[in-house]
């Protein structure tokens, strides 16, 4: 089942984040044996506490190219300020093996 039959919804929304405790790594291409970009947690102990993950549009089987953000504070999250942000471009996999998703939409910690 291709990413976009399973969910809809999926593409609509602006920002992602991993499913809460769950690692996922960015890579450079949309295969598990690529090389390894980037690990992204939710988890606000580890050091990406405060990003955002963009789908581009382009997708293979459960894979989806993205763009993530990495703000360096909470409080240049919250403003959207994109100038000490690192920007990463890789991809996830958003589905796992089960079809479940590795990502959802999340809720604003600024409240």
């Amino acid at each position: 089942m291709a990413l976009w039959e399973c969910c809809g919804e999926f593409g609509k929304l602006k920002y992602y984040t991993p499913v809460e405790g769950l690692n996922l790594n960015l890579r450079d291409a949309p295969q598990a044996t690529a090389t390894k970009v980037h690990r992204i947690t939710s988890h606000p102990a580890y050091d990406d506490p405060y990003f955002t993950i963009q789908l581009t549009g382009d997708t293979q089987g459960n894979w989806a190219q993205v763009k993530v953000i990495r703000y360096p504070t909470k409080e240049d999250y919250c403003r959207g300020r994109k100038g000490e942000a690192q920007i990463l471009k890789g991809w996830i996999k958003v589905l796992n093996n089960e079809g479940f998703p590795n990502i959802w939409s999340y809720s604003d910690p600024c409240g």
